[in-house]
């Protein structure tokens, strides 16, 4: 029985001392600059520290956002100033603008050990986006087929990371979502539905801290059988009598017919 317990004794003493190698071997590195949300803007300081990696060698370092093109840049390795301390200069512009950027500082000894330390949340904020141009459809277009329509724009896809839109029509605000895909915003919606009227519709683009909103422009929706705004033909009952439509290509026809009339009455 003491033989057993013996035994038992050394199995536990060399787990302890493989965990104790393997956690020596491991280390523990963190990055101290910049700080978990920093905002980084042209040249930034990166400071690593060990606290338990013994001779800290050098460490390479990585950054990138899954918003931007940058998903993984190299910015290089640095060897250690000290046993303990990494420090370094980099510059910032290099990359987009955003607001997820991951610094990861991959750190060795004098085995090749390696140890990692990550400082999330980064914001590059080095210039501002662009406001989004070259809208489409042009302002005051008319929609006449019931359809889903596309709106899009171009914008610099260097300082764009994402986009919002705004569609409204009589003051009411209309559900949008805006997609950012290789320097085009855009966004569809569905006038299958929906009353008729006049429009209004904006893209907005961002860098995840600075925006720019597109100039306003006008859809006109006039699609037989809408809604407000549509004028009915002779013999078509208006879904929503009584109000005063905005335009239509039956009022155009009807008022050009009128001047006609009233042109001929003035004559006598």
């Amino acid at each position: 029985m003491k033989k057993q317990h013996f035994l038992f004794g050394l199995m536990f003493l060399a787990t302890l001392l493989s965990l104790a190698f393997v956690s020596a071997a491991t280390g523990v590195v963190s990055i101290t600059s910049p700080a978990n949300g920093g905002t980084l803007t042209q040249n930034y300081n990166i400071n690593v520290t060990n606290s338990t990696f013994d001779t800290m060698k050098n460490c390479t370092f990585t950054l990138g956002s899954t918003l931007t093109a940058n998903t993984s840049v190299s910015l290089g390795t640095i060897t250690n100033t000290s046993l303990i301390m990494v420090n370094t200069i980099k510059n910032s512009t290099i990359v987009e603008d955003a607001n997820n950027y991951i610094l990861t500082a991959s750190c060795r000894n004098l085995t090749n050990d390696i140890a990692t330390a990550t400082a999330i949340g980064l914001i590059i904020q080095n210039t501002a986006p662009t406001a989004p141009s070259a809208l489409t459809p042009a302002s005051n277009t008319e929609l006449i087929t019931a359809s889903t329509q596309t709106f899009s724009s171009t914008v610099v896809d260097a300082k764009t990371t994402s986009c919002t839109c705004s569609l409204t029509v009589l003051g009411n605000a209309r559900t949008c979502t805006a997609a950012n895909t290789a320097g085009t915003c855009s966004f569809t919606y569905p006038f299958t539905t929906d009353v008729n009227g006049q429009y209004t519709w904006t893209i907005t683009a961002s860098d995840g801290t600075d925006t720019a909103v597109s100039t306003s422009t006008i859809l006109n929706v006039n699609i037989p059988g809408g809604g407000v705004g549509y004028i009915p033909a002779p013999g078509e009952t208006p879904l929503q009598p009584g109000v005063t439509p905005q335009f239509g290509w039956y009022e155009k026809i009807q008022t050009f017919l009128n001047s006609i009339v009233n042109f001929f009455k003035n004559l006598f």
